[in-house]
């Protein structure tokens, strides 16, 4: 669920930071392409289709049209970019079109043997068999 969120929060703001790019025709041609691409990647993010590359070019855009003022300390656009990221690299979520088409990621994690503290104790390397239930050592 709260990917979901995540998804909503930086598709609505990107999709808010590309319209006023593109309502405001002061800015250069290439300006108001980036702000196109930022809104229409933005709608791929909201319903959560392709959104590792879309949530990149998200980013890219925002990076892209910020450039033009410089990136003020006070601008929210960092904090745009820094969600637009955590997207990229925690994915869509299980309420995502990319996760109906796609799949869901499972991260399977192997059962690796790990020394006993009898192993630890006697300094060995080698692999010591854990006791059965109702076994003493």
């Amino acid at each position: 669920m709260g990917l979901l969120l995540l998804r909503i929060a930086v598709g609505v703001r990107s999709m808010i930071h590309g319209g006023v790019y593109l309502s405001n025709h002061t800015h250069p041609v290439i300006l108001e392409w980036a702000a196109g691409l930022v809104v229409a990647a933005a709608v791929f993010v909201l319903i959560g289709l392709l959104t590792p590359v879309m949530g990149t070019i998200t980013g890219l855009g925002v990076v892209g049209t910020s450039l033009a003022r410089l990136l003020d300390s006070n601008s929210p656009e960092i904090l745009l970019l820094t969600m637009a990221a955590a997207i990229v690299f925690l994915g869509p979520g299980a309420f995502s079109l990319d996760a109906r088409l796609f799949g869901r990621r499972e991260i399977i994690i192997p059962a690796t043997s790990r020394p006993s503290k009898v192993a630890a104790v006697n300094n060995t390397s080698y692999p010591v068999e854990y006791p059965q239930k109702g076994e003493s050592l």
